[in-house]
């Protein structure tokens, strides 16, 4: 009997340790990038955003995520995937800048939905366009218009 309970607390340890650690990978990811990013290991960047993006994370957290992926993109010279995922960060940042109640929702002291929306996120996009094609352009924002709908369905066109 009493090894039962031991198993049965093992395993309830385990389950424990385990969701306590996921839930730190998962918000530590967007700090795990930037550290990946400064060691100019860039696809390993990428892949800690698509988890942190695909998390439950808030609107404020992806759209710091979906630049800072922009960015990695931009550094990879990935240009058509950099330029959709700076489009999605600037309709977020934009949506985010123009609804919020003049508070700071998190602790990211490096995104600022405002500045991304008017000076940051068009400045990096204008400065994508002699290395994306027309047609490129086109896809690209086409492609960001749907993930927006996907992921941030209650934001409005």
């Amino acid at each position: 009997m009493h090894l039962h309970i031991k198993i049965i607390l093992n395993i309830f340890a385990i389950y424990t340790l385990l969701g306590i650690s996921g839930c730190a990978l998962m918000f530590d990811s967007i700090d795990q990038a930037r550290a990946y990013n400064q060691k100019a290991q860039y696809n390993s960047a990428i892949k800690s955003l698509d988890h942190f993006i695909d998390s439950d994370a808030n609107e404020y957290e992806k759209a710091s995520a979906f630049l800072l992926r922009g960015k990695t993109y931009i550094n990879l010279k990935e240009y058509r995937y950099a330029y959709r995922d700076l489009q999605v960060a600037w309709k977020l940042s934009c949506h985010i800048y123009q609804n919020e109640n003049n508070s700071t929702p998190t602790e990211m002291n490096d995104y600022d939905p405002a500045k991304a929306c008017i000076e940051q996120i068009p400045i990096l996009i204008d400065n994508l366009k002699p290395f994306i094609s027309e047609f490129g352009a086109i896809m690209s924002t086409q492609e960001a218009s749907a993930l927006v709908k996907i992921i941030f369905p209650e934001i409005s066109r």
